[in-house]
């Protein structure tokens, strides 16, 4: 079993969003889902995997783009450290 890390470059600050699995499991977790939802499903697509969370380093503008429709659409918990939410609020 091998750790992958996919690395999806989005947005216009052409941030690097993550993807993470494990090579015998389809089952991903989503890194800093900066922007371009459209192109982390697709590598998610390429690899067939369903991604079960969403986890960000920090709630910076270029991290977070992506957050919410990925969320909606996997039905996916999001994951943040509690110090972050005051960006997420302003």
């Amino acid at each position: 079993m091998s750790l992958n890390v996919e690395t999806v470059v989005t947005g216009p600050f052409q941030e690097n969003s993550y993807i993470v699995w494990y090579s015998d499991s389809p089952d991903a977790v989503l890194v800093d889902p900066g922007d371009d939802d459209h192109l982390i499903i697709q590598a998610l697509g390429d690899h067939n995997l369903i991604p079960m969370a969403i986890v960000n380093t920090h709630a910076h503008l270029d991290h977070i783009g992506a957050v919410h429709p990925l969320k909606e659409k996997f039905s996916i918990p999001f994951y943040l450290h509690k110090e972050e939410k005051f960006i997420l609020d302003t």
